[in-house]
């Protein structure tokens, strides 16, 4: 903070001694008509435009510091903000996709405000100030040459302030609609298997097209707007300097100022009027960048998590939800309401419900991905804002229904890109998933690339690999959502094992699921449906009610698997383990 404070202290006084500087060539002019022509002192010709020309060369050296320090003041920008913005990419990425945004929207507005400083337009803000400066000399010229500056300026501000006016709500609406297109075709490049392979990429073109084209026309109306108010703003800007040469000249012929006084206050005037021309020219780009910096502010804002300072021992205990109610983070939309367990260490919960019953929400606010609107998550007694962010993240095993992989190798993204990862624990991990011997037999073993969100594996692959990242290092918490969606016989035995070692070795395991694989090893159920807790119990229980339900005459196609259940028709009773 301190540093970025010096750093526009030494702007400001390098911009002082620039426009000081900048009175050389008025002076220089009045000093050329009025003494020397008068005179023909070729001396003091020679002294006075050596004078000038030394100011000239320092001006230049100064501007130059001074850009430079506006490229540097970009560059601690980028630095400060370019982390924070990438974890707002991660954090805000629900909000985005559901707004219709691109979710790299908050790295792209870091670099829209990181590229502005580093231009000449913020010059124009350090030169402003000194406007008065020379707006006073041409009063001590003549007042009316004075008054006449300060007519143009009043002219110049309120053309910026009423193009400011006429822009901004067309560039936000457009800017707005650029986003969005954004957002399309990155959806797009994401689907585009499903695009290709049933003919869709000319329909989804097309209706694209269709929006580009809106986006085009709102676009051509403000480049319309802008431009002819550049036009006039320029053209004024060139009227007003002649008319200062035709005022000084009929001052001239009245005797009331002489012929250097004249070409001096011109120049002047020009330098004047400079810092507002600037600022018309570079209107534009203040516009997006200011509007860019209130986006990312939003969204840094949002990304922002209390978490505590104090650093709470590893978690080992327990994992309790107390009354959780979650809501979706773009529309406040309740999603799940009342939810209460509490599970000691080595135990599991299986999560099941119908179709749009809210499992995948209540596991994304478990884990802390979505805040919880009411009630707690708690962790060994302590709610999740108690906890460090990395800390207790290093302590949570989680695999998502769709499985994401990041670009690295195989061991790196076991080992949850450590920068010093334990061979031996992510062979541990790979093992304990039933992964190992894929990985082995894969070309280059554990130092195989996975490529770009996994593209290399397949999806049986990609979801052992998940699995095998969640089990890292043995975490107190693993919480997997549909772990087995993609495996099949021998991978849903492998999830299994996998389950009851991690509770052997005193995790606490949560899975909502719709196939009885991943249900075999654990201890308690909680069935949801609409957002609401309806059972939770035993797994012996859940296996005597559910047999209760077909004696009492309820229709359930039942595969050979005891607990899965496709489709029941009895009453309240009934169970639906349909995907979420």
């Amino acid at each position: 903070m301190a540093g970025n404070g010096l750093a526009v202290f030494v702007l400001a006084a390098g911009s002082g001694a620039i426009n000081i500087l900048m009175l050389s060539g008025a002076i220089y002019m009045l000093q050329i008509y009025d003494r020397i022509l008068s005179s023909q002192s070729v001396h003091s010709l020679i002294v006075i435009s050596a004078i000038v020309f030394g100011a000239f060369v320092l001006m230049a050296v100064l501007d130059t510091f001074r850009m430079r320090i506006l490229v540097l003041i970009s560059e601690r920008f980028g630095r400060l903000n370019g982390a924070k913005a990438h974890t707002a990419v991660i954090r805000n990425a629900q909000i985005a996709e559901n707004s219709g945004l691109s979710a790299m929207q908050p790295v792209s507005d870091m670099e829209t405000v990181r590229s502005f400083i580093a231009s000449p337009a913020p010059i124009a803000f350090f030169d402003l100030p000194w406007m008065p400066i020379f707006i006073l000399v041409c009063f001590i010229l003549h007042p009316v040459i004075g008054w006449y500056a300060i007519g143009c300026a009043l002219l110049l501000v309120f053309l910026t302030l009423y193009m400011n006016w006429r822009t901004s709500t067309g560039t936000k609406r457009s800017d707005f609609e650029h986003n969005s297109l954004l957002a399309s075709a990155d959806t797009a490049q994401k689907g585009r298997d499903v695009l290709t392979a049933m003919g869709m990429v000319r329909g989804f073109t097309r209706r694209w097209e269709q929006r580009f084209d809106g986006y085009m026309e709102k676009r051509r109306k403000t480049a319309f707007q802008v431009v002819g108010l550049m036009s006039l703003a320029k053209s004024s800007r060139l009227m007003l300097q002649s008319g200062a040469l035709g005022i000084g000249a009929y001052l001239a012929i009245l005797e009331q100022i002489t012929p250097g006084a004249v070409v001096a206050g011109s120049i002047l005037i020009t330098r004047a009027l400079g810092p507002l021309d600037q600022a018309l020219a570079g209107w534009s780009s203040f516009v997006l960048a200011r509007q860019a910096a209130g986006r990312l502010g939003e969204a840094l804002m949002r990304a922002e998590r209390q978490e505590s300072d104090f650093e709470l021992p590893t978690p080992h205990r327990s994992f309790e939800a107390q009354n959780v109610t979650v809501a979706a983070p773009d529309s406040g939309r309740l999603i799940i309401s009342g939810i209460n367990f509490k599970l000691m260490a080595g135990q599991a919960l299986g999560i099941i419900g119908p179709s749009a019953s809210g499992k995948s929400s209540l596991i994304r606010a478990l884990v802390g991905i979505w805040p919880v609107r009411h009630g707690k998550v708690r962790v060994d007694g302590a709610s999740l804002d108690q906890w460090q962010g990395e800390l207790l993240g290093s302590s949570i095993g989680y695999l998502p229904q769709d499985v994401q992989l990041f670009t690295g190798t195989v061991a790196e993204n076991i080992a949850r890109f450590q920068d010093s990862p334990d061979s031996e624990e992510v062979i541990a991990a790979a093992q304990a998933a039933g992964f190992h011997e894929h990985v082995v037999a894969l070309p280059n073993g554990y130092e195989t690339p996975v490529g770009h969100s996994g593209a290399y594996l397949s999806s049986g692959q990609k979801q052992r690999l998940g699995l095998a990242r969640a089990l890292y290092k043995r975490p107190f918490l693993i919480v997997l959502d549909e772990p087995n969606a993609n495996l099949d016989g021998a991978g849903d035995q492998a999830l299994a094992r996998a389950i009851q070692a991690a509770r052997e070795w005193g995790s606490i395991v949560v899975i909502a699921a719709h196939r009885s694989g991943a249900l075999a090893s654990v201890d308690r159920v909680l069935t949801i449906r609409e957002g609401r807790m309806v059972n939770l119990e035993t797994i012996k229980e859940f296996g005597e009610r559910y047999r209760a339900a077909r004696r009492r005459g309820g229709k359930a196609a039942v595969s050979a698997e005891p607990l899965q259940v496709v489709k029941t028709q009895a009453d309240d009773d009934e169970v639906d383990h349909a995907d979420d």
